[in-house]
């Protein structure tokens, strides 16, 4: 049984929506193909071009209905890997932008302002902030050395000056440098790996790279050096795919040596060989279309090239708008591909890349001409565009050519400027001469001002909201009642993966749908308390169970694309459709009451089901399948599922607070763990893994606990005063915010449990004492922290933050 971290894992909110369709025409091909008396397998070879998730219908020829309820999901995930890749395509002019005319989403009061200065002792070349928390930045120098601050306190928190580690696995032209004290070497790139910021990279301008660890508490420790290339190494990418059986973290480098180089991070196995430029390769992006992964590259040749991890070859010269050093970058939703640079003439450009007709969608204006050197920009995820030209910092809206504003940074900044935005966009680190780093407070109406800062008692960096310790008015805090649909209990309630949905179950089994809109009064699109969101009448009603409705369990469960939704009122479990908004099946009409349903994290369409009977069924919805029924851990209902994104493991609980450890590579059961908890009350537990799948809570009753995940032990644990009814993990895994059974909130440090903060559910119910309302389900936000939206017994549903 596997333990071990896999380092590979997809990128979280990467997966691209298919397009919202009706019947695909191929559907429709292989209706008429079957008309004619096509023979299945003559079907079969083509549906395999529709997507991967076709090859699983070789166990299906005998079943016609499985059959084209299967190709129907392959179709609408259809696609076309040729698509922008074949050299011998005609290339579209570009058409004239008229992007000027569309009104920025920036607010008016969008101002910059320097708010600290880092001084170093060598000149900064690379800057990135960290993925997770939002006041650390990591910083190479021109002499090789490795730095991480904390700009908020302005505290340096590790250095490390550049050495070669092992000499054994470097070069001969390395090795005589070493050995002569003559390597000198500079940091081109710096890169913290997402999401969670455990592992960053650095780059250098001789053959080297080199892996750092940075765990639990801040502690960095070095992990691996690869001799990467011949010459200088200019950029560095990490991707987490699943090219095999498992999923591994992938280092991608490219080089003066004109090569791309796929490493296993982990083992520093060299995985793939990509040879097809002609010049020095200058930039590379890993991304993600239709859950297919893909690669760009550019050189300083001005050519672009698309690759494709199975195949060796490249798609064919893309002629970049310039030549020159052209580096490219995705948006945070990764969908818009943004390209900066210089051409021939030394005349600079940065614009956005239309990537199906291959030419300049929108051009920005406001960039000097004539410029020397390279352009260096950065985007952040709330629709800004910022770059470092003529000595200043420039901003632009993404939907907007016009130049937004400028900063000088109060002078001292070089003619282009590296520039980082932060995770929230409310910060930007400038490289300013002298050896210094400035850093620049953003300031918009539309932007939260939640802030990091350095806990006393360690190096890791905290969230500083609700810092208040009780909550008795409801001006204390900001919330939101979202429109009411059911007057009925809202049992469950979730939000979906991008941040920008909420999900609520009714005991009566209605379904409803809340949507945040994406516009100038709410840049990003998620969920807040400002802004009102669509509201969508019940898409669906689940049955009811029949008899012993007091005993009815209510689950709910959105796949990982945020494409379907599993759900259940006693009866049987309903898949539906989000994007074409219809049913897709029900199933486990007749089986025992489902009590509570997770998603696996890896397999499209597999998820496991808590049963009444004490049981664990693996299911795969898409085909309508039992994969295998678990059925010798619990004694009580099951309550609760949580899988891990990094070991190979399934966490159950029941009714009875008995904790069950299944390895899920061959579902059997690994380790049984019981709460030490003098009182053996039957109520729900809840489970859930923290952001870097190293920890999970349990929580029963007045039992709180923290395990980890590797060594199934618990590290911290508390017992209550009052039993807790729901509780959850914050994003960021430093809060756990417990629904309490008697209607009040209480928000406890994951380091330590301690209490944090504490909000009387009087604050936000009606006084009328004859009126018994009180939350009963709780959700945080999968992307604001300090956010999150609570289920009443009157149908409500409140957002809250502080």
């Amino acid at each position: 049984m596997q333990f071990e971290r896999d380092e590979d894992r997809s990128e979280q909110g990467n997966w691209v929506r298919p397009t919202r369709c009706g019947t695909h025409p191929l559907i429709l091909a292989s209706q008429q193909s079957l008309t004619q008396h096509c023979s299945l397998y003559t079907l079969l070879s083509l549906s395999l071009s529709l997507s991967r998730r076709a090859l699983k219908l070789c166990s299906l020829l005998q079943s016609p209905k499985k059959f084209f309820f299967l190709l129907q999901f392959s179709a609408v995930h259809h696609l076309s890997f040729t698509e922008g890749m074949d050299p011998n395509v005609e290339r579209t002019e570009p058409s004239k932008d008229t992007s000027s005319e569309v009104r920025s989403a920036i607010s008016p009061n969008f101002t910059v302002n320097v708010v600290r200065t880092l001084e170093e002792e060598l000149s900064p070349t690379s800057i990135d902030f960290h993925p997770a928390s939002d006041a650390v930045l990591l910083v190479g120098t021109d002499d090789g050395t490795v730095l991480i601050w904390d700009v908020k306190a302005g505290v340096k928190l590790y250095f490390h000056h550049f050495v070669v580690w092992d000499l054994l696995v470097c070069c001969t032209t390395v090795q005589d440098l070493e050995n002569d004290k003559k390597l000198r070497v500079s940091v081109n790139k710096v890169l913290w790996c997402d999401p969670s910021g455990s592992y960053f990279g650095v780059a250098f301008s001789q053959h080297l790279v080199h892996l750092y660890r940075r765990g639990s508490g801040g502690i960095v420790s070095v992990n691996k050096e690869i001799d990467a290339h011949d010459g200088s190494v200019n950029d560095l990418a990490f991707s987490r795919q699943k090219p095999h059986s498992s999923v591994i973290l992938m280092l991608i480098t490219c080089g003066d040596d004109r090569k791309i180089h796929v490493w296993n991070a982990d083992t520093t196995a060299l995985l793939y060989t990509f040879d097809g430029h002609s010049a020095p390769v200058c930039s590379i992006c890993p991304y993600l279309k239709n859950e297919v992964h893909l690669l760009l590259s550019t050189s300083i040749d001005g050519k672009m090239k698309t690759w494709l991890y199975h195949k060796r070859g490249g798609g064919g010269n893309i002629d970049c708008p310039g030549v020159g050093d052209c580096k490219l970058n995705y948006n945070a939703a990764n969908n818009r591909l943004f390209l900066c640079g210089i051409t021939k003439d030394r005349e600079s450009y940065f614009v956005e890349w239309d990537e199906v007709k291959r030419c300049i969608k929108r051009s920005y204006k406001g960039l000097k001409n004539p410029c020397s050197s390279t352009i260096k920009f950065n985007s952040s995820p709330n629709q800004i565009l910022a770059a470092g030209d003529e000595h200043m910092v420039k901003f632009w809206s993404m939907d907007n050519v016009e130049l937004l504003t400028s900063t000088d940074a109060d002078g001292g900044l070089p003619e282009c400027p590296s520039i980082c935005f932060n995770r929230r966009s409310t910060l930007l680190a400038v490289c300013a001469k002298e050896n210094k780093i400035k850093i620049l407070e953003i300031s918009n109406e539309n932007l939260g001002k939640h802030e990091c800062i350095k806990r006393s008692d360690s190096n890791e960096m905290w969230p500083n909201y609700w810092n208040v310790s009780e909550i008795c008015e409801p001006s204390q805090c900001q919330s939101l009642q979202l429109p009411v649909h059911t007057k009925h209990m809202i049992d469950r309630l979730t939000y979906n993966h991008a941040g920008n949905c909420i999900f609520a179950l009714a005991l009566n089994g209605s379904l409803v749908r809340w949507m945040w809109p994406c516009g100038h009064t709410n840049l990003d699109g998620k969920a807040n308390t400002k802004v009102s969101p669509k509201s969508f009448h019940p898409i669906l009603r689940n049955d009811l169970k029949k008899h012993n409705r007091k005993d009815q369990a209510s689950c709910l469960a959105v796949s990982k694309d945020d494409q379907y939704i599993l759900s259940s009122s006693g009866a049987a479990i309903n898949l539906f459709d989000l994007y074409l908004s219809r049913m897709m099946g029900n199933f486990k009409r007749n089986a025992p009451m489902s009590t509570c349903i997770a998603f696996h994290p890896h397999i499209d369409g597999v998820a496991a089901l808590g049963m009444e009977d004490c049981s664990i069924c693996i299911y795969n919805c898409f085909i309508i399948e039992d994969i295998k029924k678990l059925v010798d851990g619990h004694t009580k209902r099951v309550t609760a599922l949580a899988f891990s994104k990094e070991y190979t493991i399934l966490v159950s609980g029941d009714a009875d607070a008995r904790i069950c450890v299944w390895d899920t590579t061959d579902w059997t059961l690994y380790k049984v763990i019981s709460l030490e908890s003098q009182q053996r009350v039957e109520s729900e537990t809840c489970i859930q893994f923290n952001k870097e799948w190293t920890h999970f809570f349990v929580a029963h009753n007045t039992h709180l606990a923290i395990y980890e995940a590797k060594k199934l032990r618990w590290v911290k644990q508390r017992v209550l005063e009052d039993p807790i009814s729901r509780a959850v993990f914050s994003c960021d895994g430093h809060m756990i915010y417990t629904l309490l059974e008697n209607g009040n909130i209480a928000m406890y440090n994951a380091s330590d449990l301690e209490i944090h903060c504490k909000i009387n559910f009087a604050t936000f119910v009606s006084k009328d004492p004859s009126l018994t309302i009180k939350p009963v389900s709780i959700a945080a936000h999968p992307n604001k922290p300090y956010q999150f939206a609570l289920g009443f017994t009157n149908g409500t549903v409140q957002v809250f933050e502080p």
